[in-house]
């Protein structure tokens, strides 16, 4: 690549991700590198990567909702993960990063520890809490009211579903895929097909006897929040 920049012009088009101390986990780029503040934070080594080259490059997206987002909203307010490294960094005034450099050794406590997971499918939620039928929310998003249908079904450990939408009309039916169950957590993705396009939509919820209440992660830079209701069986009282 130096050889090459020497001769011709270099740009990196269309990087992104999320960076610095307000980064969120699984946002674009580096995957899993932006799910500890503690971790080394790949957005930034690769601004300054491209600072230290002097290569061109295009940040991308100019949009508050299309990810890796750049902007907050139309008002144009630098989002506090990205936008504002690149507005630095068009100014001149982006500080410059050192990466961390990480023990090779463990700790006695970590190698004496054993993993921690944060979702498993190994805890049964208890009976009042029971995840299994149908649940119906409504719910306010940047592009209308959004009516679902969720229809989950456990068997031993495995949580498998349907997400069925309804957007103005237009209707979608999704088979849930990473789902995860533990005790009263419960996370799955739904991916929705968007001008040609495949966005994934992340849900985290915990249950809470007939209602869920899920944080909805769409293309890991919107959020929502949404509450889904237990449909009763026709027998039930």
């Amino acid at each position: 690549m130096e050889q090459a920049a020497a001769k011709l012009p270099v740009i990196v088009a269309e990087y992104g991700g999320s960076g610095g101390p307000n980064r969120r986990a699984n946002r674009f780029g580096g995957p899993g590198r932006a799910s500890s503040p503690s971790s080394d934070d790949w957005l930034l080594q690769v601004m300054q990567a491209l600072q230290d080259h002097n290569w061109s490059w295009i940040a991308w997206d100019f949009h508050p909702s299309a990810g890796p987002t750049l902007i907050s909203g139309w008002d144009y307010t630098p989002t506090p993960d990205f936008g504002v490294f690149v507005k630095q960094a068009l100014a001149g005034t982006l500080p410059r990063y050192t990466p961390q450099i990480a023990s090779e050794t463990p700790s006695p406590a970590a190698a004496s520890s054993p993993p921690v997971t944060a979702l498993s499918s190994s805890a049964a939620p208890s009976a009042g809490n029971d995840v299994s039928g149908t649940w119906k929310a409504e719910f306010d998003t940047q592009i209308g009211k959004q009516k679902y249908v969720y229809e989950f079904k456990v068997q031993g450990d495995k949580l498998t579903g349907r997400a069925i939408g309804d957007i103005a009309g237009t209707k979608s039916e999704t088979e849930i895929g990473q789902a995860k169950l533990n005790g009263t957590e419960i996370y799955f993705v739904e991916t929705v097909k968007f001008q040609e396009q495949e966005i994934p939509v992340a849900y985290r919820g915990r249950i809470m006897g007939d209602q869920i209440k899920f944080t909805r992660t769409v293309a890991d830079s919107i959020t929502e929040e949404v509450v889904a209701k237990k449909v009763k069986d026709a027998g039930s009282k």
